[in-house]
């Protein structure tokens, strides 16, 4: 008596269409969480690089007994790209009589940005609500400093307008027109306008929901780090 083998059975075409639906569907919510885990890692990553340039800044002042500016590009002609992204350190220099750089450019990851608003959003943070005292604090970036400095960059001469704040050699911090215990600043997943006066963040609802609030302890010259 002859077997006849068991025939296989092709898929139907809506049976394929179907599996197709459900692998967009899948992917198409896989991907933005995939997105945001890694705009979240980098975010923490940044903040801490920037971190560690802060605490270098104090540890020249220091070494060179002379004033060390943290700096961050404002306003670099011809390339906005660079705006609120690359930051380095300018010491004194006495024999000069001029700021000198004396570590290279920086740059935070592309989609992180410094914010220059007052960033209202820190207050819907959990360390707010546990710690007013986070807050208490001038955002280094914002329009209500004038802690300004200009360089000439590269073959071409572009000018660069930087916001700073002072590594002191005793330590301490200090920013001009600053009135309470703490210099702020903030990076978060956005992009600056050419202006440099405005942010686009990268969240459809326009309001942030990850960040790093970067505090330097003005008596102290020590860097924390706050996240939601």
């Amino acid at each position: 008596m002859r077997l006849r083998p068991h025939g296989s059975r092709a898929f139907t075409l809506v049976e394929l269409l179907a599996v197709v639906a459900i692998i967009a569907v899948v992917t198409g919510f896989s991907v933005p969480a995939m997105q945001t885990l890694n705009g979240g890692g980098n975010l923490s990553q940044s903040a801490n690089r920037f971190s560690d340039l802060l605490s270098l800044a104090r540890s020249e002042a220091i070494a060179r007994h002379t004033v060390v500016r943290f700096a961050v590009a404002r306003d670099w002609e011809g390339k906005p790209d660079n705006n609120l992204r690359k930051y380095s350190l300018w010491a004194w220099d006495v024999e000069v009589q001029r700021f000198l750089q004396i570590y290279d450019w920086q740059d935070l990851p592309q989609g992180i940005t410094l914010d220059p608003t007052d960033a209202p959003y820190l207050k819907s943070s959990k360390y707010w609500q546990q710690d007013k005292a986070s807050l208490r604090g001038d955002l280094v970036l914002t329009e209500d400093f004038q802690t300004t400095a200009e360089f000439v960059d590269g073959p071409e001469n572009e000018k660069v307008t930087m916001r700073y704040v002072e590594f002191l050699p005793s330590g301490t911090v200090r920013l001009p027109g600053g009135e309470k215990r703490n210099a702020i600043f903030v990076a978060t997943l956005g992009q600056p306008n050419n202006d440099g006066t405005d942010l686009r963040y990268t969240q459809a609802s326009g309001t942030p929901n990850n960040w790093a609030q970067i505090n330097v302890d003005l008596l102290t010259g020590r860097a924390r780090i706050y996240q939601p």
